[in-house]
């Protein structure tokens, strides 16, 4: 492979994984829209989301000054990059049709988490000069923090949901199974 398609096929998939972020950020503000009603659930996703905006803008940060600044992206199977991108694509299709329940949205959004993980840029770049690397680390440890919150929340809910009624689980078993069916043709197709 030559040099320039090398750096080529480089820039292409950090262009990916700045998108990824993006559409991260679009579905956990729809779950924070969905969730407003609890406004703890709520404003754990426009956290998530302003995270995943800001993992955008350091993408967009790094793509600028991608002449200036010596970096390697660390091995990563790109093509991991376009399936995830698919991924998000397809569930924010899904949720415009039909919202999960708080349970299964808190889980999707901590395994979302998962699956990002290798594609911010802490993870996905090395750079050769060490306060450039200090810096993008900085900004990425906020993620831990704010999944860690959506564990807990989720463990809270769980511990609630005993005192919910029957009719109520049952109605929302329902709804998540039209969801869960909807995500999983989307993850096989």
């Amino acid at each position: 492979m030559s040099e320039k398609h090398e750096r080529d096929m480089n820039i292409l998939f950090l262009e990916v994984c700045k998108n990824i972020q993006l559409l991260s950020a679009e579905v956990y503000h729809r779950f924070g829209d969905a969730y407003g009603e609890i406004p703890s659930a709520a404003l754990l996703w426009k956290k998530a989301a302003l995270e995943e905006e800001n993992h955008s803008r350091q993408f967009e940060l790094l793509l600028r000054l991608k002449n200036e600044v010596a970096f390697e992206l660390i091995p990563t199977d790109p093509q991991r990059a376009w399936h995830v991108q698919r991924i998000i694509i397809k569930l924010l299709d899904i949720l415009k049709h039909i919202t999960p329940e708080l349970m299964s949205a808190l889980t999707l959004t901590i395994e979302m988490e998962e699956l990002l993980a290798n594609l911010h840029v802490q993870k996905a770049v090395r750079f050769m000069d060490e306060s450039v690397e200090r810096l993008f680390k900085a900004c990425g440890r906020a993620d831990q923090e704010y999944v860690g919150a959506f564990e807990r929340f989720r463990v809270t809910q769980l511990l609630s949901m005993s005192e919910i009624k029957d009719n109520d689980h049952e109605t929302a078993r329902n709804k998540d199974k039209i969801f869960h069916g909807y995500l999983s043709d989307v993850l096989l197709n």
